[in-house]
C-alpha cells in the first residue's frame, strides 16, 4: 500500500489566503490600499520575501493592482479577474455560496453543462461512454450524502474530459468545492434517489446521441434547483 506525502501550507500560501479572505469577506474594500509591505511584515510576522512574492501572486489572481511609486491597492476583481481568481473564489468560505453566487454558478453551469453534452455526444467515443455506467453501481452502494456527491461529480468531471475540451474539465474542478456543498444541501431537502435519476438520465440521452433532448433536460434539472420544487436557494 502506498501512502501520499503529506505536507503543509507555505507561509506564502497562508499570507495570500488571508488576504483573499479580507478582500471576499468585505473586510477590504475594492480600491483600499494595502499598507506597506514592512508593515505587513511587521503585523503578521513573516518575512518580506514572502509578503512580495505573495503581493505579486495575488496581483496575478487579480485581487490586488501595484501602481509603481503608489502602493498596492485592492482591485475589481470581478473585472479583471482570471480562472485563478474563480478557484478563489468558489473556494471561499468552505465552498459555502450565498443566494446570488449560487445563481450565478448555476446558470452558468446550465451553459457549460450544455456544451459538454453536445460535445461528448459530437466527439465521444461509444465505448468510453458506456464506461460511465459504472459510477452508478458506485452509487447505489453509498448511503453517505457526501460520498454520493463526490461520485456525482466524478461522473459529470469524468463525462467533461470525453468531451475533449480541455477547459471543461478545469472549470468543473473549479467549481468542485462550492457543487459539492450544493449537492449535499440538495439531498438533505430531496434525498439520494433523485441524484441517481438525474445522472442516469443524463448518461442514457448521452448515450442515445440525443442531443436536443440532453439540452432540454440539462435547462430542466439545473433550473429547478434555483426556482423549482427542488430549489435549494
Amino acid at each position: 500500500m502506498a501512502f501520499r506525502k503529506l505536507s503543509t501550507p507555505s507561509l506564502k500560501e497562508v499570507f495570500i489566503h488571508e488576504i483573499e479572505n479580507m478582500i471576499l469577506s468585505g473586510e477590504l474594500k475594492i480600491g483600499d490600499k494595502l499598507p506597506p509591505e514592512r508593515e505587513i511584515v511587521e503585523s503578521m510576522g513573516i518575512s518580506l520575501s514572502v509578503v512580495t512574492a505573495g503581493i505579486a501572486e495575488l496581483e496575478s489572481k487579480g485581487f490586488v493592482e501595484i501602481r509603481p511609486r503608489q502602493g498596492v491597492f485592492v482591485s475589481d476583481y470581478i473585472h479583471k479577474g482570471s480562472l485563478d481568481t474563480l478557484v478563489s473564489l468558489m473556494r471561499y468560505n468552505n465552498g459555502k455560496l450565498n443566494r446570488r453566487e449560487v445563481l450565478s454558478l448555476i446558470e452558468t453551469r446550465i451553459v457549460i453543462e450544455q456544451l459538454m453534452v453536445r460535445q461528448v455526444i459530437e466527439r465521444g467515443d461509444s465505448a468510453k461512454i458506456a464506461e460511465l455506467e459504472r459510477y452508478f453501481d458506485i452509487m447505489k452502494s453509498q448511503n453517505d450524502f457526501e460520498a454520493v456527491a463526490n461520485t456525482a461529480l466524478d461522473f459529470i468531471h469524468e463525462m467533461s474530459i470525453q468531451s475533449d475540451n480541455i477547459l471543461l474539465p478545469l472549470l468543473y474542478h473549479s467549481f468542485r468545492a462550492p457543487m459539492l456543498g450544493m449537492y449535499t444541501r440538495y439531498m438533505e431537502k430531496n434525498g439520494i434517489q433523485p441524484v441517481y435519476d438525474t445522472a442516469r438520465t443524463l448518461f442514457e440521452l448521452v448515450r442515445t446521441r440525443s442531443i436536443e433532448r440532453a439540452h432540454e433536460f440539462v435547462d430542466v434539472y439545473l433550473r429547478r434547483v434555483i426556482d423549482g420544487d427542488t430549489a435549494i436557494c
